[in-house]
């Protein structure tokens, strides 16, 4: 058999099993019950390798992904330290019909079966428990009609039963060779409200990956149940788009790995178009591991596609933002697709080539591409030459913003025609700090912090204070009120360059070829913490990835200036506590720093046009032109829990003297975000 690599399915393996000994109680129900059985290790057929470590993988995607509690999934695995929940037949007897008659009429019912089936010289069909013996499958094996019978009578409303399995082979002509998992779900086909998504078709073998870790079938079951199978992105998986997933994706990638045909079937009576029968809800993950999760869906589309080499663009907005740019998502959209390149850095060896990202910006600038030009085939085939022959390019949409969940949306396309090799679409939830990189400016509230008693305890308090100073950011600019004490000013020679208040923000004109300094002040009675971004770079050196396959071949940490970086991940600047008797302590922060300390140097904050500045992809400087200082309260470590015409280039190097912050305090919580765009002299009105 043809072996598939998936390399990056290694970090999702599980090693250790959790026990489930009784289903939640009615009364505590979250009306979904899961029952996943796994075995590996017959005593009596051909040992298996992946259904247990492939099992217990979609058993942790449901419970991260798909809001399952460890109470509402029971495992029968071979792994399981509890013997009565081994896979043995007699356990598989009673722990079945004890967990589906708990369901109620309103409820889901998920069962997952990975194994061998058979069928006896009559015809009946059979499941393979642990202990089942081929040769006697009446009185060892599971009746595929028994099972019919329990999920004939469960109560539930929605039951999906996913069948994952391996033909075993006859060792000799007396032998019972194993049945595909479509003929083992025929009987099934009339019980009501029952879908069952086969892993192959009658006579097709259920491939498994190169690693002995998961199936095909069980590896794209987990990628569907991760939010890509969503299709019309309504934050939940039905039955029908798990099945046309599934059935999608194993069929191409049996196709281009094994040269061989393995169509999952979906067997099972019509839904109803206007009830469709849900498989889960998709919980929306962080943005670290939202961008971690289309990393590894796009490496695998390269692999399979057989795509050398691609090329990471940054993402974009769609946004009626208007003239003032990033209003919507401030400088995200900069870090979104430099984290995607760093995840895509650290799954390329030996699989594919990252672009180098100074001859991918060098080759926009030079045809002066342009959002515009993603849709136009012979501009997308021009950057693909002018790049190194970049077949395909990934291009990120931050797409829409609920409170803090916003919607990202990736697609693989092909630059000789402008195909599209893969789409997917994914939500993730923001912390603190990255809503601070949405370009909104709000002071933070003691009393933010604080979950409001007539609020469920069900909503996190994160949740309600991001809704809460989101709909504060939306009025008054804190610079706009005098006693506001963590001031910002932008300084061109000894002058401060004043701005405009327009809609909750402050425009400040500046000029091309001007240099400006960033004054910031501490009007505390305590030090605080303050991460400054320009254009989304930060003004701290920052450890960095190296820029591609052009540079080394594998992925270096190196300290360099101006890197795009998450602000909840920034290096700070400290602000020490006001002195007595004044009203503020000022600082002044000329640059972007390319070190610190006793020598320091810094590349003075020079306004450039957008193509120019240092954050500028040509038609993708979404991000030039927005400051962005972020004031954070000191916490011990223990306790650590525009205008799209400018933009701002590296001027002058200088040296200079910084002081090293060595106490033992880390940024803590968000105290006040401070935005600034600047703007074209003339515009701000």
């Amino acid at each position: 058999m043809t072996a598939v690599s998936r390399s990056v399915w290694s970090a999702w393996l599980i090693f250790s099993v959790f026990s489930c000994v009784a289903p939640a109680s009615a009364a505590d129900s979250t009306g979904q019950t899961a029952v996943l059985i796994g075995v590996d290790g017959y005593q009596h057929a051909p040992a298996l390798s992946s259904a247990v470590s492939g099992t217990l993988q979609i058993s942790q995607t449901l419970r991260r992904y798909g809001g399952y509690r460890s109470a509402d999934v029971l495992q029968l695995v071979d792994a399981a330290a509890d013997p009565a929940l081994h896979p043995t037949r007699a356990n598989l007897l009673a722990e079945l019909p004890r967990w589906l008659s708990k369901a109620g009429q309103q409820d889901r019912v998920l069962i997952v079966f990975a194994g061998h089936a058979f069928r006896d010289a009559d015809g009946a069909v059979y499941l393979a428990a642990r202990d089942t013996d081929p040769a006697k499958l009446p009185a060892t094996g599971v009746a595929v009609s028994w099972l019919k019978e329990q999920l004939a009578g469960c109560p539930a409303k929605t039951k999906v039963l996913l069948l994952d399995t391996l033909r075993a082979e006859a060792k000799d002509p007396a032998s019972v060779p194993g049945i595909s998992a479509a003929e083992a779900a025929e009987p099934l086909k009339t019980v009501p409200g029952l879908t069952v998504l086969a892993a192959s078709a009658a006579g097709q073998a259920s491939r498994v990956c190169g690693d002995g870790q998961q199936s095909l079938f069980g590896f794209w079951t987990v990628e569907a149940l991760k939010g890509h199978a969503d299709a019309d992105r309504d934050g939940q998986i039905t039955a029908e788009e798990l099945a046309a997933y599934v059935q999608r994706h194993v069929a191409v990638d049996a196709r281009q790995r094994f040269d061989a045909e393995q169509r999952p079937q979906r067997i099972g009576l019509p839904a109803d178009d206007e009830h469709p029968a849900m498989v889960c809800r998709v919980k929306a993950q962080s943005l670290k591991r939202t961008l971690a999760d289309l990393a590894d869906h796009l490496a695998v589309q390269l692999e399979i596609n057989r795509h050398p080499r691609l090329g990471v663009l940054e993402f974009t907005t769609k946004t009626g933002a208007g003239e003032v740019l990033g209003a919507e998502f401030g400088v995200l959209g900069r870090y979104c697709g430099g984290e995607l390149q760093q995840q895509l850095l650290t799954r390329s060896t030996g699989r594919f080539e990252v672009a180098d990202r100074r001859r991918l910006d060098q080759a926009l600038k030079e045809l002066n591409f342009t959002i515009d030009n993603l849709g136009a085939a012979s501009a997308l085939k021009q950057l693909g030459q002018r790049a190194g022959q970049l077949p395909v390019v990934a291009v990120g949409t931050l797409a829409k913003r609920d409170g803090r969940t916003v919607t990202l949306r990736c697609e693989l396309l092909r630059t000789d025609d402008s195909g599209v090799v893969v789409q997917t679409t994914l939500r993730a939830e923001l912390n603190d700090s990255e809503w601070a990189m949405l370009g909104r400016s709000v002071n933070v509230e003691p009393t933010d912090y604080a979950q409001p008693a007539e609020s469920s305890a069900a909503i996190p308090a994160q949740v309600t204070r991001i809704d809460r100073i989101d709909e504060r950011s939306q009025t008054a600019h804190p610079v706009a009120d005098p006693k506001f004490p963590l001031r910002v000013r932008i300084m061109v020679g000894g002058d401060e360059r004043k701005g405009v208040f327009r809609d909750g923000q402050l425009l400040v004109p500046l000029k091309t070829g001007e240099v400006y300094r960033i004054q910031v002040a501490n009007g505390k009675d305590h030090g605080v913490f303050l991460r400054l971004l320009v254009d989304g770079l930060n003004t701290l050196p920052e450890p960095v990835w190296s820029k591609g396959v052009d540079v080394e071949a594998a992925p270096k940490r190196e300290v360099a200036a101006a890197q795009p970086v998450n602000l909840a991940e920034a290096r700070a600047w400290w602000l020490d506590a006001r002195p007595a008797g004044r009203t503020a302590r000022g600082y002044s922060i000329d640059g972007f720093f390319s070190q610190v300390g006793q020598n320091a140097k810094y590349n003075a904050f020079r306004v450039a046009d957008a193509q120019d500045s240092q954050a500028a992809r040509t038609g993708f400087a979404d991000q030039a032109g927005l400051i962005t200082a972020a004031f954070y309260q000191p916490v011990p470590k223990t306790a650590r829990t525009g205008e799209r015409g400018l933009g701002t280039a590296l001027g002058e190097e200088y040296s200079t003297q910084t002081e090293m912050y060595t106490g033992n305090d880390v940024p803590g919580p968000l105290m006040a975000v401070v935005h600034i765009r600047y703007v074209k002299a003339g515009t701000e009105r």
